[in-house]
């Protein structure tokens, strides 16, 4: 309250205090001329008086007591007793002698001398004198009886009469050359000083009165109101000087009077500051209060009766609404700074710590209540990955620059127990009106996603090289194809000669091992993560696992398969890598030598796509697996070997599993262990007896058969094998050079009956281009796929695409029977 009045009278008083002073400095002024037009009256009445008093005791000595003596002297003969004490009570103010002829004295009194009767009165004759620091005016008068009376009347006693007692008025008595004869200022009087030349005592009138310089104690002129009477002879001259001490009490005077003005007009002011600020400075300042109350404070109480009824309330009830509003907005940008999955710094403008979220607290090790009010470089402690070297902590860099900054790349935070975590970051100055108030830090641990980023590269890096090695797959399968099918049709052709067979049979057997590694190429181009179900020959392709893993050891090993055999659809890469696992670690668990056997059969007790499945029975006669740790072997990184990485059999399990088969193990203590696995069967698999390989080799075939190859080696050794079971070919380059031949044989009435269509072909007019062209020709088409990669789509959904089957290189012959078996002739 009195800080609001003392703001409205000073903003009064400083607009106000121009005029006023103006005003008052008038009103001094006016004030002066009156105080000095007042010391000259005083002046003037003081000397007019002396003057008068003077002529008064002049007349009364010269002729008065002159003629009360004379008639004394007449009427009794001397002077009376009563004339005596009457001179003898004015003595303060004269000397009185009477003397005769000769000049001795007969009788008087004397405030100076000592009467002595009889002598000579030895005093100066001048009509003026000074004696004795007195200045006398000297009258002789003869009496009647002869004799004379000498009186001297004291001007000194009727100045110090008639001046002011307090000294406010000085007098003294120049002589008629400009000699002080008297001053009642001891110091000028000491003097002796000479005030010819100073203005006055050239002035022709009786009368003089006006400011003239004056000489002071200190030598120095000082000017001073002075009122002089002349005498009217010139001879004395005496007169008032004011005293410097009475102008200051009238100056002072005046000043008092204008501070007392000054402090009615800040009582003035005052009062019409209290006047505004009850009425109307104080609900502005109770409104203002309230406002700052709103937005310092996490709590306001609103009080209606606070307010005046009418727009402060409105603007109160608004405020306070608003303060709801912020408030409630504060506490969920608190609840989601707090709940952000990045951690959260908030600092001051000087860069020490005001809040931490959760996640900062988890990352730098620190809780919030410790790490409030500490330098931000305490707490949050920054490298460079590499270097090692310090860096520039964002939020300096923040404040000072007034933008937002970001953290260069490989910075590590070290946290409270000493850990390096790899962060990116930034920090935002809080600019409010300009100003800014502090700074926001949003970080997050990027350790992990920094491992991913490097796995991600070597992810890729993997693919790079296995693009790569699917197209070394590729290649690989259409070579080892063209010398699979010439081997075979030579063993067909030269049958007769065993040698020949021989040479063949160990060809088409290293066609099969080749294979084997092309297959582990694949697996390597596609990482394992997608798997391609195509009918595959199990026993074939365990057959050339076994043979190509356990070549060169002691270890005898035996594949057989059921009357009730069938395909498997399955990945053909990937079920290879099962069994190269499993007869891995059992070769190592009998580094002495043993056998394993490996039995396939069709299995109707489990079902896999509601279909009967293919089992696979895996022995061997190793040590076997202890109790203690067979629950674990599928466990990954568990392992029971010095040098393992204990994936080997989880590997195997998550390739089972992604065929939605089975994998179990049984093992009894010196026996060995017996793994059982289940996987797909092809769609042909019934529990109805299938032709066996010898009736399969005895069968011949008279179908016309059209084969699409951009290999001419593939291409060529391919018909040769399909001419040695008496089929008709045609063979082709790619897909146009297919369709022609194809359109051309329709329309001369001699349909192909099975087209052979290659997925790859440059300028992309393989399997897909043309089965699309074939099925506009003629709806009815019978088409196979063929390709190296068992990962295609389109190996995967033949049917899907107009094909009725598959066909993988390098090419089986039994396998390229059953399909001409399938549609007959």
């Amino acid at each position: 309250m009195k800080r609001i009045i003392t703001d409205i009278f000073y903003k009064l008083f400083i607009y106000s205090i121009v005029p006023v002073i103006f005003l008052l400095i008038i009103f001094g002024v006016l004030m002066r001329n009156h105080v000095y037009q007042n010391i000259n009256e005083i002046a003037h009445r003081q000397i007019e008086m002396i003057n008068n008093e003077l002529q008064d005791e002049i007349e009364f000595f010269d002729r008065r007591i002159v003629q009360r003596i004379d008639h004394s002297i007449h009427r009794y003969g001397s002077i009376q007793d009563d004339l005596k004490y009457f001179i003898y009570r004015v003595k303060e103010l004269y000397d009185i002698y009477i003397v005769d002829k000769n000049g001795n004295i007969i009788d008087g009194e004397s405030k100076f001398y000592r009467v002595e009767r009889g002598k000579p009165l030895n005093i100066d004759n001048h009509r003026y004198q000074v004696d004795n620091m007195e200045v006398l005016i000297r009258f002789d008068k003869d009496l009647a009886n002869g004799n004379r009376i000498v009186f001297r009347l004291s001007v000194k006693k009727i100045l110090d009469e008639f001046c002011y007692s307090d000294n406010d008025l000085e007098y003294f008595i120049v002589d008629s050359m400009g000699n002080v004869v008297y001053d009642s200022n001891p110091s000028i009087y000491i003097k002796k000083v000479n005030l010819k030349g100073l203005g006055f005592l050239e002035s022709g009138g009786k009368n003089v009165s006006g400011y003239f310089p004056f000489p002071t104690e200190t030598g120095l002129l000082e000017r001073h109101y002075v009122s002089i009477i002349k005498d009217l002879n010139d001879e004395l001259i005496y007169g008032i000087k004011v005293n410097s001490e009475l102008l200051g009490k009238e100056t002072r005077k005046i000043y008092i009077q204008t501070a007392m003005m000054f402090v009615v007009y800040l009582l003035i002011l005052y009062l019409i500051a209290k006047y505004l600020s009850k009425y109307l400075s104080n609900p502005i300042v109770a409104l203002k209060r309230f406002s700052e109350e709103a937005s310092k404070s996490d709590i306001l109480n609103f009080n209606e009766k606070d307010f005046p009824d009418n727009e402060l309330r409105v603007l109160a009830k608004n405020i306070y609404e608003s303060f709801l509003k912020v408030k409630r907005l504060k506490d969920e940008l608190f609840i989601t700074l707090m709940s952000i999955g990045d951690g959260v710094i908030v600092t001051d403008n000087t860069g020490n710590i005001e809040m931490m979220n959760k996640v900062a607290e988890a990352i730098t090790g620190y809780n919030n209540d410790e790490s409030v009010g500490k330098p931000l470089v305490e707490v949050f402690r920054i490298n460079n990955e590499i270097t090692g070297e310090p860096v520039e902590n964002p939020v300096e860099k923040a404040l000072r620059e007034g933008k937002i900054v970001g953290l260069a790349n490989h910075t590590v935070l070290t946290d409270k127990n000493g850990n390096r975590k790899i962060i990116s970051d930034s920090a935002a100055p809080i600019i409010l009106n300009g100003e800014v108030k502090g700074a926001i830090l949003v970080f997050r641990d990027d350790t992990e996603k920094e491992k991913f980023k490097k796995e991600m590269i070597r992810k890729e890096q993997i693919e790079t090289i296995g693009l790569v090695a699917g197209g070394i797959a590729h290649d690989f399968n259409n070579i080892l194809s063209a010398i699979n099918n010439y081997m075979l049709v030579a063993k067909m052709s030269f049958g007769e000669n065993e040698k020949v067979v021989e040479f063949a049979n160990n060809v088409i057997t290293l066609c099969g091992t080749g294979k084997f590694l092309a297959n582990k190429l694949l697996v390597l181009s596609k990482g394992g993560e997608h798997i391609s179900l195509v009918e595959t020959d199990l026993y074939s392709l365990i057959s050339e696992t076994a043979r190509f893993v356990l070549s060169g050891t002691n270890i005898k090993y035996d594949v057989k398969k059921a009357d009730y055999y069938c395909y498997g659809f399955v990945d053909q890469n990937l079920v290879a890598q099962i069994f190269h696992n499993l007869l891995i670690n059992a070769k190592q668990a009998m580094p002495e030598g043993g056998e394993i056997k490996i039995y396939i059969e069709l299995d109707d007790s489990f079902l896999i796509f509601e279909k009967p499945s293919i089992k696979i029975t895996v022995e061997d006669t190793g040590p076997g697996i202890p109790e203690d740790v067979i629950d674990k072997i599928f466990q990954p990184f568990f392992t029971t070997k010095q040098h393992g990485s204990g994936l080997g059999l989880y590997i195997v399990k998550a390739i089972v599993e992604k065929h939605d088969g089975r994998i179990t193990v049984q093992s009894t203590k010196g026996k060995g262990a017996t793994f059982t696995i289940n996987l797909p069967a092809s769609d042909r698999c019934t529990l109805e007896n299938v032709k066996v390989d010898k009736e399969l080799e005895m069968d011949r075939f008279c179908n016309k058969v059209l084969i699409m190859d951009d290999e001419y080696f593939v291409r060529d050794s391919l018909g040769m094998l399909f001419e040695s079971l008496g089929c008709e070919v045609c063979l082709a380059e790619d897909g146009d050079e297919a369709l022609k031949i194809y359109k051309e044989n329709l329309e001369k009435g001699k349909k192909i009956d099975i087209v052979f269509l290659d997925i790859t072909v440059p300028f992309g007019k393989g399997a897909k281009y043309t089965i699309e062209k074939l099925k506009i020709i003629d709806p009815d088409v019978k088409a196979v796929v063929m390709s190296g990669y068992t990962d295609s789509d389109i190996m995967e959904n033949y049917k899907s695409y107009g094909f009725i089957d598959v066909l993988s290189k390098p090419y089986d012959r039994k396998r390229i029977i059953e399909i001409l078996s399938k549609i007959g002739g």
